[in-house]
């Protein structure tokens, strides 16, 4: 059983996260893991109390149990299985990817996302730093999502590393017997033929080969393609073994999106490096 990891501070900005995997449950056979990260507080004094400090977890799992519940009741959905977990930890994320090594049945992560500006996005944010370092796949959700229907995918694709990541995409799409777009920008789209893409799988795709526009960025025509074709979710793949520098300096890359998406995103790591533009 598929098991997403649902983080929450408890703030109005992290609901997106909460609804979109309790929109995905309620389609599918889904354990939904509900996590706060308490903020570790160093005591001087060994003799005070965690209380002392208004670190009470107890209060914090009945606080969690009574968040998610109340999410629930908004959304008129009749929980189903689900877990609450409250952890400690410095960072958020790092304690959320710590957590998630040691739980081999997580699948996903399912994280709300407002948006960064500045060198707050480039030196990071939680959901950046999980979408620049996680292994699991991590649904990044705007704050205001509102559950649909999911009925259609797209998947940007640089067709580098097609073969197997189409295959890990199928793992979600089919699950929602959802129509499956695939999106390929290119600078000679006559010299791309989808013949050898459309036989990898037996699962109807529908193939976009846009030629780019040298005067705007990846990302502007990659969101103007989702407003075009208006997916369900959106799937990316990002290369996660980048410099710093590469870090700071992108050109296009799966990270940069998660700080303004118009949908949700599914973003999976790009186990192998292969050459070429990537579009993700």
């Amino acid at each position: 059983m598929d098991t997403i990891l649902v983080p929450t501070d408890f703030s109005e900005n992290s609901k997106g996260g909460i609804r979109f995997a309790i929109n995905v449950a309620a389609y599918t056979d889904t354990r939904l893991l509900f996590i706060y990260v308490a903020p570790i507080v160093y005591k001087t004094d060994p003799n005070m109390s965690y209380e002392h400090f208004g670190i009470n977890k107890d209060e914090q799992s009945l606080s969690l149990k009574n968040f998610v519940e109340a999410c629930y009741q908004e959304m008129g959905v009749k929980p189903k299985l689900y877990d609450c977990t409250v952890i400690s930890g410095l960072r958020a994320d790092l304690a959320l990817l710590r957590f998630c090594t040691k739980s081999t049945d997580i699948t996903h992560i399912s994280i709300s996302t407002r948006g960064a500006s500045g060198l707050s996005r480039r030196l990071g944010t939680n959901t950046g730093n999980l979408v620049t370092k996680s292994c699991i796949p991590v649904f990044v959700v705007p704050t205001n999502y509102r559950p649909t229907p999911l009925k259609s995918v797209l998947y940007a694709s640089d067709l580098q590393d097609y073969k197997r990541e189409i295959q890990e995409v199928l793992t979600f799409v089919e699950r929602f017997k959802a129509n499956l777009d695939v999106l390929h920008l290119t600078s000679t789209p006559e010299d791309v033929s989808t013949a050898p893409y459309t036989k990898s799988t037996a699962y109807p795709v529908d193939f976009h080969i846009t030629k780019k526009d040298i005067l705007q960025s990846f990302i502007t025509q990659l969101l103007k393609e989702v407003d075009r074709l208006k997916p369900s979710v959106l799937v990316l793949f990002t290369r996660q073994n980048r410099s710093f520098l590469e870090k700071l300096f992108p050109s296009i890359l799966a990270e940069e999106l998660a700080f303004h998406p118009k949908v949700p995103m599914l973003i999976f790591s790009k186990i192998k490096e292969t050459a070429g533009e990537p579009i993700s």
